[in-house]
């Protein structure tokens, strides 16, 4: 909000003698170099007209709450009585040469920081009835006093029948805006990770570089999110001996020493405007789309190059509470497309595609064309007799899946089920106890039974 005890015409020429900034209370703080990049417009040329000085600080409030340190920022603007002289001075040079006076002001940011921690070190266990995992985080914020953010987590997998580590990873991700434009973030991301599914071992590399853009749109609460980068990923699979029960028939897709390299293009849109009753989201809906464009594939194996693959994953929730948020209704959505458009569409100008369209395009959805979703329902009750504050809920839920690789075999693998969950959320712990029902087996032949998942963050 800019708020000002001045009132002159748009076009009354002014000048900005001083910027002062107030924080409103104890907060991570901003360097020197960053306040005079975000302030360069007002400092490279302090004399402008009204309206030019209105749009440049709010042009500057906003970079602020980009930061992602206040809460809010007030930008006032008042006659700098102190300047008096140079007034006094400036209206004869203006009178001399015939133009209008300038006129002096000062400029105040008050600014309400969140109060956060710039540094955050904790452990998070997590076991269920198929899975046991540990992961050691480090997470940081303004290290540079540029409203940089960057997190690292080293994690490792248990395997419950082995008693061993079946899987090591370690992820790392920094953010820093740039330095005119808070809105505006460069983002460097590498994920790693050494897994070993029965005797194989398959060795993963990620590396994402990009830009994402924050956009603060008035009227409505959520914050849109765009991104876009190049995405560079590196799998190495390197076949195990075999034991006495395995065969060879019975491992499907890992080769030894197969290596895959690829290269994308890949985008984001994101918008969240969910809010939340104790850890539980009570209303409003998020949205996510992810296009990643495949440019080059290579296989060491068959020496194959894949091209122009287009991905497209979407995810979509939305909750709508009712009774004072003692009920509230969730539909959940997550799908996946696969198309590669260089095999697909390689004979559209073909004389025998046009004579036989129907019949081509409906071999090349069904073996080319990769689909994959999961939808479901989940409503959320209030236990009786416990605040609508606690962190307990009770869920019923009913959820469909289809792992499907091709559209021919869409309806084989359709799978479903429903059941009955306890759920708590706390600020260092999370626990699901929850008995599912299947519904439709499609491939799969999971069974009627209890599961649970608990997991314990130490700070």
């Amino acid at each position: 909000m800019i708020r000002d005890s001045i009132v002159f015409s748009d076009t009354k020429p002014i000048y900005v003698t001083q910027v002062l900034v107030k924080n409103g209370g104890p907060g991570v703080v901003l360097s020197d170099t960053f306040y005079e990049n975000i302030l360069y417009d007002v400092i490279s040329n302090p004399v402008k007209s009204v309206q030019d000085v209105n749009l440049i600080f709010q042009n500057i409030r906003n970079n602020l709450i980009l930061s992602g340190l206040y809460k809010n920022v007030d930008v006032k603007l008042d006659l700098d009585e102190r300047a008096s002289l140079l007034n006094h001075s400036l209206k004869l040079s203006t009178e001399q040469i015939g133009i209008e006076s300038v006129v002096p002001i000062s400029a105040t940011l008050n600014m309400t920081p969140l109060y956060l921690t710039p540094y955050k070190n904790y452990v998070t266990f997590n076991t269920s009835n198929t899975q046991n995992s540990v992961s050691l985080n480090r997470d940081w914020i303004n290290l540079f006093g540029t409203s940089d953010t960057g997190t690292i987590k080293l994690s490792a997998d248990l395997n419950q029948t082995k008693s061993e580590i079946d899987k090591k990873s370690i992820d790392a991700k920094f953010t820093m805006p740039l330095l005119r434009n808070s809105s505006i973030r460069t983002i460097l991301e590498s994920k790693c990770s050494i897994a070993k599914p029965r005797n194989d071992t398959m060795k993963q590399f990620e590396l994402n570089i990009g830009l994402t853009k924050l956009k603060l749109i008035g009227g409505i609460k959520s914050l849109p999110i765009f991104y876009s980068g190049l995405n560079i990923q590196r799998k190495q699979t390197t076949l195990g001996p075999l034991s006495d029960e395995e065969s060879e028939t019975e491992i499907i897709g890992n080769i030894s020493d197969e290596v895959i390299n690829s290269l994308s293009l890949k985008s984001e849109y994101i918008t969240d405007s969910r809010f939340y009753t104790s850890k539980f989201p009570s209303g409003g809906h998020l949205f996510k789309l992810v296009h990643q464009h495949v440019l080059n594939e290579t296989n060491s194996i068959s020496n194959e190059i894949k091209k122009n693959i287009s991905n497209i994953n979407m995810s979509f929730e939305k909750h709508i509470s009712t009774l004072n948020d003692q009920i509230t209704s969730s539909f959940i959505f997550d799908g996946h497309v696969g198309v590669p458009l260089q095999s697909t569409f390689a004979n559209l100008n073909s004389g025998e595609f046009w004579d036989n369209e129907k019949e081509i395009f409906k071999t090349l959805c069904q073996n080319d064309i990769k689909v994959s979703h999961k939808v479901g329902l989940v409503s959320s009750f209030r236990v009786p007799n416990i605040p609508i504050t606690s962190p307990i809920r009770f869920q019923l839920s009913v959820l469909g899946i289809n792992k499907s690789k091709r559209m021919a075999e869409y309806l084989k693998n359709y799978s479903a089920d429903t059941g009955v969950s306890l759920v708590y959320k706390g600020d260092h712990s999370q626990m699901k106890l929850s008995y599912q029902i299947p519904l439709i087996h499609g491939n799969d032949n999971k069974h009627s039974g209890l599961s649970f998942d608990v997991a314990v963050t130490y700070c």
